[in-house]
């Protein structure tokens, strides 16, 4: 039998079972709202279904320790696994959040600044990985090619396309995380 690739940074102190988790429905390709005993209302969970999806999610749950307790992104809440092999991570699902329009510039400039000030680039910023919540502030999302970035230069360009990336109308980026399934 031949061994599958896991992800192998397991920083995160909660590991769940993927056979624990109750799929609720259905986001997108890799992304289930699901419910697990742990946690009192349904969580995300983001796994790969494939081992050449590995690598993304590996890159995203790096950079979900990187943001983890600054309130840049969701809530990282564990990691899960198949047969002991970690294959992606739950998230905290943000009730009743819509994707980001250009009347949402300040927030999501923001929301960038804070990630940029801890020394990252998001490298993704189209509309669809900026969440507004009830209260008009943004949560970054889709984290798989962010990065460790010490150049000003680069996050100063990245903060800069940020306006012409929230009235883009080309759909790039497809749907974000939002609480609501219709948005899919």
């Amino acid at each position: 039998r031949a061994a599958l690739p896991g992800i192998g940074n397991v920083w995160h102190g909660t590991v769940v079972d993927h056979l624990e988790l109750a799929r609720v429905e259905r986001v997108r390709q890799t992304l289930h709202r699901v419910t697990h005993p742990r946690f009192a209302r349904p969580v995300l969970a983001k796994f790969a279904q494939f081992p050449w999806e590995i690598p993304y999610f590996a890159a995203e749950t790096t950079s979900y320790q990187w943001i983890h307790g600054e309130g840049v992104g969701p809530e990282f809440l564990g990691h899960i696994h198949e047969d002991g092999r970690v294959i992606g991570f739950l998230l905290e699902e943000i009730p009743r959040v819509r994707t980001a329009e250009p009347a949402d510039l300040a927030a999501c400039q923001r929301s960038l600044e804070r990630l940029h000030a801890l020394g990252i680039k998001h490298c993704d910023i189209n509309k669809h990985n900026f969440l507004i919540r009830e209260d008009n502030e943004a949560v970054l999302i889709d984290f798989e090619t962010a990065q460790k970035c010490a150049d000003q230069e680069q996050l100063d360009a990245e903060y800069q396309d940020l306006q012409e990336s929230l009235a883009d109308t080309s759909g790039r980026g497809g749907a974000g995380l939002a609480s609501d399934s219709s948005s899919d």
